[in-house]
Order: C-alpha cells, then sequence, then structure tokens
C-alpha cells in the first residue's frame, strides 16, 4: 500500500513539472524572448545583486537579429536578458531598482547598423564578452556617470592621489651601483600597498646594477626608473575593495607608473634658480661635466633616461660641448649643451614634488 501512494504523488509531481514547463514555454513565447539565470532565489536570499537587460532591437533589421545577439550574449554569460522591437526615439537608460547593494534594470537599444548602445558607450555583436565586463562594473562600481571621474592610469582620483600620497615617502637608501635584484625588492617593501611580481616578470629585473642615484627621490620615481630600464612598468590596479600595484612588461598605451610628472606650470617655476645668470667658457668639456655642475649650482638632481640612450646609441660621456664665453642662464646653458650631444632636459615632479631634471634624447622613442 505505501509503495502504491508513493507511485501515486511521483506521478501527480511529474504531471506538475510538466504542466509548469508548458506554461513557461507559453509565456516566453507571448512575452518576446527572455531568458533568466537559475538559482534567483539563492540569490536574492544572499543579496547579490542583479541587473535585468532589455534589449529594443530596430524594426529595420533582420528577424534573425534577435535569436543572434541571444545566442551571442548568453554564451558571454550575460544572464536576464529581454530582447523585444524597439519603440519610436527609444534611448539607452539604467534605473535603480534598489535594494543594498541596488539592481539595476538597463535598457539597451540595438540601431540600425547593428550596434548595441548602452549608456556612453556601443559595442558590436562579436563584443559581447566587452559587455558582459560593463554589466559587471556597473554592479560593482554603479552607473558611469556617478563614478569618480578616471584617470589614464585606470584608476580614479581619490584612489590615485592616495597612491601618490604613499609613494611619495623618500628613498633613505643608496641605490648606486648595488644589484636591481636588492634594490627593488627593498623599494617594495617601503609601500602598504601590495606590489605583484610573478616569477617570470621577476627574472626580467635581473641582477645588473642600478646606473642612477635614487636616494632622496620619491619611492614611486625611484621604482619607475629601475623597472624602465628592464622594460617593466609599475601598474595600478584597483577593485571594489582594494588598490594594488602590478609589475608588468611594459608596452604601449599601458597605463604606467611614470618617472616623474609634469610641473602644472611654466618648467623655471618649478625651479626658478635655473633663470639665474653666469658667465661661462666652455670648450671641448663632456656634457655630463656641464649637467653635474648646474645640477649643484642650482640644486637640481637628475635622472638620465637609460633606454633613450641605448636605443640612439648616445654615450653622453663621450660627448663634448662648446660654448663661449658669455653670460647665460642656467636653463639656457643647459638647453643649449645637451643640444650638442643630440640630447634634451625636461623638469619633471617626483611623487612628493621635488623637481629633478630628466635627461632624454632629442628624438622621441616614441619614433621608434
Amino acid at each position: 500500500m505505501p509503495s502504491r501512494i508513493a507511485a501515486f504523488f511521483r506521478r501527480r509531481a511529474s504531471r506538475f513539472v510538466r504542466g509548469v514547463a508548458i506554461w513557461l514555454g507559453i509565456c516566453a513565447a507571448g512575452c518576446g524572448m527572455e531568458w533568466a539565470g537559475l538559482g534567483a532565489r539563492a540569490a536574492l536570499a544572499q543579496r547579490q545583486p542583479q541587473v535585468r537587460l532589455e534589449i529594443a532591437v530596430d524594426p529595420r533589421l533582420p528577424p534573425t537579429t534577435q535569436q543572434e545577439w541571444m545566442r551571442r550574449l548568453a554564451a558571454a554569460g550575460i544572464q536576464r536578458i529581454r530582447l523585444r522591437t524597439a519603440f519610436a526615439a527609444e534611448q539607452p537608460e539604467i534605473r535603480s531598482l534598489g535594494g543594498d547593494p541596488p539592481d539595476y534594470a538597463v535598457r539597451a537599444v540595438i540601431n540600425s547598423t547593428n550596434e548595441l548602445l548602452l549608456p556612453g558607450t556601443r559595442f558590436r555583436s562579436s563584443e559581447a564578452e566587452r559587455i558582459k565586463e560593463w554589466l559587471d562594473d556597473l554592479l560593482e562600481k554603479g552607473p558611469p556617470d556617478s563614478r569618480p571621474p578616471m584617470t589614464p592610469l585606470g584608476i580614479d582620483l581619490p584612489r590615485l592621489w592616495a597612491l601618490r600620497k604613499d609613494l611619495a615617502q623618500p628613498v633613505a637608501f643608496s641605490t648606486l651601483d648595488r644589484p636591481r635584484s636588492e634594490v627593488v625588492p627593498q623599494l617594495v617593501k617601503m609601500t602598504r600597498y601590495a606590489v605583484q611580481i610573478d616569477p617570470l616578470t621577476q627574472n626580467k629585473i635581473g641582477d645588473g646594477p642600478v646606473k642612477a642615484e635614487l636616494q632622496g627621490f620619491a619611492l614611486g620615481t625611484a621604482l619607475a626608473y629601475v623597472l624602465r630600464s628592464q622594460g617593466l612598468a609599475l601598474v595600478p590596479r584597483a577593485d571594489a575593495t582594494a588598490t594594488s600595484l602590478v609589475v608588468l612588461p611594459a608596452r604601449k598605451g599601458m597605463g604606467v607608473w611614470p618617472v616623474g610628472w609634469p610641473p602644472e606650470g611654466p618648467e623655471a617655476e618649478a625651479q626658478p634658480k635655473l633663470l639665474e645668470f653666469l658667465t661661462v667658457n666652455i670648450t671641448n668639456s663632456p656634457v655630463t661635466e656641464v649637467v653635474q655642475a648646474v645640477s649643484q649650482r642650482v640644486e637640481l638632481p637628475y635622472l638620465w633616461d637609460d633606454v633613450a640612450l641605448a636605443r640612439f646609441g648616445l654615450h653622453p660621456e663621450e660627448s663634448l660641448v662648446n660654448v663661449p664665453q658669455t653670460r647665460i642662464t642656467h636653463f639656457r646653458l643647459l638647453k643649449q649643451s645637451l643640444f650638442q650631444a643630440k640630447l634634451r632636459s625636461e623638469i619633471r615632479l617626483d611623487d612628493a614634488n621635488r623637481a629633478f631634471l630628466w635627461i632624454t634624447s632629442v628624438k622621441p622613442l616614441t619614433d621608434h
């Protein structure tokens, strides 16, 4: 008897499940194409924020457009999607649905050229993965127009200033002729931020000597300088909870921590002594001696751009300069002397806003 009762309830449950499946299929057919991920009730219990994505499709596009977009978006892992035919003059928008953290309803528009428009951006159908990233950023950071302004380094301004404040502490030890494999770890220990260096990148740092005295320079400037000589870069990273630094092989377009920052005003204002006059008469003197003499007189440290010097085969210690007897400013003296050696200089500020002289090639590296 108990076995017959159990079998009866199993048959009733099976019919109920089939009935629900049929009802859901009818609803989907009558309400447009919609797909929602499983486990929604569990997600709400854990207060995981969600995005409902409604896509209005230009009616002039082929009938298969909705199916193609649905396939690509679902394959990228995007859930809770509804596609329908667009009404006239519809625009992309973001609505907060409340909650802590909030849920969002997003309306996207696929225009007549088959591009998906979201507030402030657009994507092609082949960029479904980037659309998923945009939606994830919305959940993590909120709507784009409510976020702090982003910097070219890929982090917002408050995080940039906090990071720069930490990297402004001066290097308190000598670096000249010390192995990079010793200097870099010692610099990394100075920051309170996590610095990630994978083993392969660590090997690229090498054991060669640091060719500059970085004692007294700000930590960020010093670390960026040492890494740059090996084709590496210090790159900020940020997520919802933390900021960190990653050492990576440098590549064009990457937002890297710079070897110094440009001054806000004219260069000479960063070091007024550069505009003071002196009388000189220079004959066949290495440009390195001229730079060192000016540096001492105006109390302005300097760094050679070793990457540019190596790229263009420049050897400042072998480059002789001549300046006939004249009265000249330190600024003009530097400019004339360096130009004779196919070099130029610019004033930069380290992370503590201390001015220094950056000496590089006349020909920019971006040409090569």
